[in-house]
Formats: C-alpha cells, structure tokens, sequence
C-alpha cells in the first residue's frame, strides 16, 4: 500500500508542479548524513517518517449482508 502512495503522490508533483520533464528526481529513502553527497541534481525527497491509521476517522460499516432484492423478496 506505501508503494502505491508513493506512485501516486509522485504522479501527483510531476503533474501540478510547474517542471520540465526528468528535470528532477522524487525520492521516497531516507535522507541519511551521506545521502546528499551521493545527488548529482535538483531531487524532492519525501521520505514517510511516520504512517498511522488514525482510528477516529474510521467509519463504521454494518456487518449484516444488505438484502438487493426487490422490497425484500427473494
């Protein structure tokens, strides 16, 4: 599920952010202490330091079957 946030959120910057293709990366690693003297251009690194569910915003569903028949008759 991370993997298909990180595509999307990716796809989402390449199309809203005002910039030329391949001009620069998006990564998603962890920025440490060497990681910038390993860059040889303009990158967006959005690393995820910390992904919750926030439980509250869960919506509850009904756990019996919805009967789709016509006023209830089978």
């Amino acid at each position: 599920m991370i993997d298909e946030f990180s595509n999307a959120l990716k796809e989402l910057l390449k199309r809203e952010i005002p910039i030329k293709k391949n001009e620069i990366d998006i990564v998603f690693e962890l920025p440490v202490r060497d990681w910038a003297s390993r860059l040889s251009r303009p990158t967006i690194n959005l690393f995820l330091y910390d992904v919750r569910e926030n439980a509250k915003l869960r919506q509850r569903q009904l756990t019996r079957p919805v009967d789709r028949t016509q006023n209830g008759v089978r």
